[in-house]
């Protein structure tokens, strides 16, 4: 029931910003760095950020987690409709990961803890960015989210016992779910930062939850594989080009290949999607094994992805 309650409310207000989008100036103009061709409404993901507020207020306890996670949409809807500068924006997104570390793990008192406390809100961050990064083509964001979560909340509710993480991952499933009609295949709304941004600040939460230990820490994260292996990659990439690294870009390998390569965006999302299930069911079934198995598991699908990005990269642009 919760998971179609989330479904019911992420379409229906997908609709709403489909339909009166253009009408409250919440447009994606195309650019250089764009792959769209058509101006689309954003901020779809409205409806994501709502379904968190009311089945989670409604479902869970954790009050707070739920509360700050719909803040990082607020942040998102309003960079959606105002186009904040970076440096407001990434204030806002350090004090919101700052807030979530301190209602999970207390306030720090030894070096060790301090060090967690500070890799934590980094991670919150990054994690958040790079969601938000990968959200660039037509239903990646959302079928990325919908196996994500999926995995997330299985590993919640069957392994960690988890609860309430397990039943915020499953609305967040089910919202990604809701929205994915109007954005894929075809792109009639975009998700916009207020779901994108939402969507890793709230994955990021529940990894730092339920990681009780490096190995597990390890396993969870690959039920994002996709996402933070291109934006890791795509970063050295940039340091290698000697690019301004805070300016837009479009070098992550899924925009190379729907967009030089003229790839259509459903291709690209199935491909991504299809290698995201193979390695989040290889992680979960390795959830207990040992820390050198599950660091290998890692190492082995980072350097194929690698390999695959600089051979990809190579293929010669098709002429337009």
């Amino acid at each position: 029931m919760l998971f179609y309650a989330s479904v019911a409310i992420a379409f229906l207000f997908a609709c709403l910003i489909w339909k009166q989008g253009f009408r409250f100036s919440l447009v994606d103009i195309p650019n250089a760095r764009s792959s769209h061709v058509h101006p689309t409404p954003r901020g779809g993901g409205l409806g994501i950020a709502v379904a968190v507020l009311t089945c989670g207020l409604l479902t869970t306890d954790n009050h707070w987690l739920v509360l700050i996670v719909f803040a990082m949409g607020i942040l998102g809807f309003l960079e959606d409709i105002f186009s904040l500068s970076t440096v407001l924006r990434l204030i806002v997104q350090l004090i919101l990961s700052v807030l979530m570390v301190y209602f999970t793990l207390n306030i720090p008192h030894t070096p060790i803890e301090i060090l967690l406390f500070i890799f934590w809100c980094i991670f919150l961050t990054a994690t958040a960015n790079f969601y938000n990064f990968m959200d660039g083509i037509n239903g990646i964001a959302g079928v990325t989210g919908v196996i994500g979560f999926l995995f997330m909340a299985i590993y919640a509710l069957l392994g960690a016992m988890q609860f309430d993480t397990g039943l915020l991952a499953v609305i967040l499933c089910g919202a990604c779910a809701g929205f994915l009609p109007l954005n894929f295949p075809k792109g009639r709304v975009f998700m916009g930062d207020v779901g994108s941004l939402l969507l890793g600040f709230a994955y990021a939460a529940m990894v730092m939850k339920m990681s009780t230990s490096v190995g597990i820490f390890i396993c969870l994260t690959m039920f994002l594989f996709t996402f933070y292996a291109d934006s890791f990659v795509t970063i050295f990439y940039r340091i290698n080009l000697r690019e301004n690294l805070t300016q837009a870009h479009r070098r992550h390998l899924y925009q190379y290949m729907s967009n030089e390569l003229a790839m259509p965006h459903w291709k690209v999302t199935i491909l991504y999607g299809t290698i995201q299930i193979v390695v989040s069911f290889t992680a979960l079934f390795t959830i207990r094994s040992t820390l050198l198995w599950q660091f290998s598991l890692l190492g082995g699908f980072s350097l194929l992805f690698i390999a695959s990005y600089y051979l990809i990269k190579r293929i010669p642009p098709k002429k337009s």
